[in-house]
């Protein structure tokens, strides 16, 4: 692969920055674009180059808007395209598209994204791996009484979702027939709104779960491994608010079978993320599997969903793909506590948590021998 020397990063705000600031660390000319109403947008300034993209689209369009995106490339010399999360991260036609021009794509290929890239597709994936899953649709519904005859044989609650969706949006918890004709529309048209495809499906409910994350790092020779998992059930609006790692609140040996199921369906290369969400009463998560869990695949890159903010930690993840280190985490306890800070938060204060991401990062490759305070 040839040497990457100009990135342009196809997001905005904070997502963009992040990327922008592991670029500069390594010495990558960046690249912003910026709809017309973020024209004074922070991103848009912290990059080497900024373009406006998607002229005359509507503000979320602009960022959807492939062929403009790629027309920048070309025309400012732009090596590889970096989607962030979001928008066009799970976009396979994007990765197409960067393929066919010439452009390095940073995550998945265009196979794996079309694999993984919506939630339907990572149904599929994880049975054929026989990942035990709760009951869903067979792909998109195409009319509201698919969703109807969905919500009469399994019952309430259900779960309508934008195929295509992340981030919370395009999903609808519904609970009483009278309301699940309006949910759907509504799921619809916020689908449609933030990711450019209306296509929705319907899977139950599951009531109090545990929000089980698991990241999974693959390169190109084929190697995979996990990286462990994390507890995200602190939602709002279905957003994550906070998440820890390990999972506490799971027994280990339920813990250890989300990891391997996890590995064993997402054999990709780059990055992603497993999402598994598991009912409250273990037993039944260690039984047959029945409705106990649900393994979604969202690829993404490294440097974004593993919150990776300094070079250092980004070491770590390489040598420990490179040399296989299976163990290294289970035989240090490795403690994680990511809060997802508000806008209004000063950037100080949101910056605090970091600052010993590098005294753990020496801790979790034996540099000390006690763990960080």
């Amino acid at each position: 692969m040839r040497k990457i020397r100009k990135v342009l990063v196809a997001n905005r705000g904070e997502i963009a920055i992040r990327v922008f600031r592991a670029c500069n660390e390594l010495g990558i000319r960046t690249v912003a674009v910026y709809s017309k109403e973020d024209v004074l947008s922070l991103h848009r300034n912290r990059a080497d180059e900024a373009y406006l993209v998607g002229e005359g689209d509507k503000p979320i369009d602009a960022y959807l808007d492939i062929e403009d995106i790629i027309r920048i490339c070309n025309e400012h010399h732009v090596d590889a395209v970096h989607p962030g999360y979001g928008f066009l991260a799970e976009n396979a036609e994007l990765a197409k598209r960067c393929q066919e021009e010439g452009l390095i794509f940073i995550g998945p290929r265009v196979e794996h994204l079309i694999m993984f890239g919506d939630k339907v597709n990572a149904r599929i994936q994880a049975e054929k791996a026989q990942i035990p899953m709760i009951p869903g649709t067979n792909g998109a519904v195409e009319s509201f009484d698919e969703v109807r005859a969905f919500a009469e044989k399994y019952g309430f609650p259900v779960m309508i979702k934008a195929v295509n969706g992340g981030g919370g949006r395009g999903m609808r918890n519904v609970d009483r027939m009278e309301d699940l004709e309006e949910a759907y529309h509504r799921a619809k048209s916020e689908a449609k709104m933030a990711f450019g495809s209306d296509e929705v499906y319907v899977e139950k409910c599951i009531m109090n779960p545990k929000h089980i994350e698991v990241q999974i790092l693959g390169d190109e020779a084929g190697h995979v491994i996990h990286l462990f998992e994390r507890d995200c059930s602190i939602q709002r609006r279905h957003q994550k608010v906070i998440e820890m790692a390990p999972a506490w609140s799971l027994p280990k040996k339920l813990r250890d079978d989300i990891c391997s199921a996890a590995v064993k369906l997402l054999a990709v290369d780059k990055a992603g993320v497993v999402q598994n969400h598991v009912v409250s009463h273990f037993g039944s998560a260690l039984g047959d599997g029945n409705h106990a869990r649900r393994l979604l695949a969202e690829p993404v890159h490294l440097a974004v969903q593993l919150m990776l903010r300094d070079r250092q930690l980004f070491k770590i993840c390489l040598q420990t793909l490179v040399h296989k280190a299976h163990d290294v985490s289970s035989q240090k306890l490795f403690l994680m506590l990511e809060i997802r800070i508000s806008p209004a938060t000063t950037r100080s204060s949101a910056e605090k948590p970091v600052s010993k991401l590098s005294e753990y990062s020496t801790w979790l490759l034996g540099g000390n021998s006690s763990s960080p305070a």
